[in-house]
C-alpha cells in the first residue's frame, strides 16, 4: 500500500514467494530447472498471481463513496 493507494507487487517478487511457499512444505524443491515442467507449472502460476494481484488493486480502487454497497459504506463509517 502506497500513499495514493494499493500497489502491484513485482512478479519477480510473487515468483520467489510463490517458490519459498513450495520450498517451505517439499524438501529438495527446486524450480530452476531450464525446460521442465516445473518451471512451466511455476512461470503458469506467477502469471496467475500477477492477474489476481491485479484484481486486488482494481477492487480496491473501485470503491468509492458512489459506487459501493451498503455493506462497504458500514464498513467504512459512513
Amino acid at each position: 500500500m502506497g500513499p495514493a493507494g494499493p500497489v502491484p507487487t513485482a512478479p519477480a517478487t510473487l515468483r520467489q514467494n510463490l517458490v519459498n511457499g513450495v520450498a517451505a512444505t517439499n524438501p529438495d524443491y527446486t524450480a530452476n530447472l531450464p525446460g521442465g515442467l516445473i518451471e512451466d507449472i511455476a512461470s503458469t502460476d506467477t502469471g496467475a498471481l500477477v492477474t489476481i494481484d491485479q484484481a486486488r488493486i482494481d477492487a480496491v480502487n473501485s470503491v468509492t463513496p458512489y459506487g459501493a454497497n451498503a455493506f462497504i459504506l458500514a464498513q467504512q463509517g459512513t
